[in-house]
């Protein structure tokens, strides 16, 4: 009998210890949503067709925010072929959120493009950017290549 009760003792203290546990690190409600689900979560769903790495801070066009790039896709041999969905992706879910297009923030040349939108003092930034493979300097670009697409998102669209 008695070394019934001191085993439901010991199991009472492992399950307070538990509990207290809990308590100190706060609910689950309270918890913050990690970096990396920020853009996925708050700005917009990451484009579905890529590999994300981290979400790191970042500052842009002189605003602070939130970076995440997509891992490289390799091997492209037609650019625009593996860029057009992920620019319409973007572009059609910023317009249909009000989002007005920035020019301010735009830039682009060979293989590289960057948006930029804002609402209200909100900045959102996609951009896309490419190595070219066994290109000599002073030749014309050319692939196979990779690329590498980036998001932005400013402390103020969270």
């Amino acid at each position: 009998m008695n070394r019934v009760l001191l085993s439901a003792g010991v199991l009472l203290v492992a399950l307070g210890v538990a509990i207290a546990a809990l308590l100190l690190a706060g609910s689950p409600a309270e918890a913050p949503v990690p970096s990396a689900q920020r853009l996925a979560a708050i700005a917009y769903p990451l484009y579905p067709s890529l590999s994300w790495g981290a979400e790191q801070p970042s500052t842009q066009a002189g605003v602070s925010g939130y970076a995440v790039s997509s891992r490289p896709v390799v091997g492209v041999s037609d650019i625009a072929s593996t860029t057009e969905g992920f620019v319409r992706y973007y572009q059609s879910k910023l317009a249909a959120d009000g989002w007005s297009v920035d020019n301010s923030l735009a830039a682009g040349g060979p293989g590289a493009d960057v948006a930029g939108y804002r609402k209200g003092n909100a900045v959102f930034i996609y951009a896309y950017s490419t190595d070219f493979k066994g290109t000599q300097p002073g030749e014309p670009v050319s692939c196979p290549c990779d690329v590498t697409f980036t998001l932005f998102s400013s402390e103020a669209a969270h």
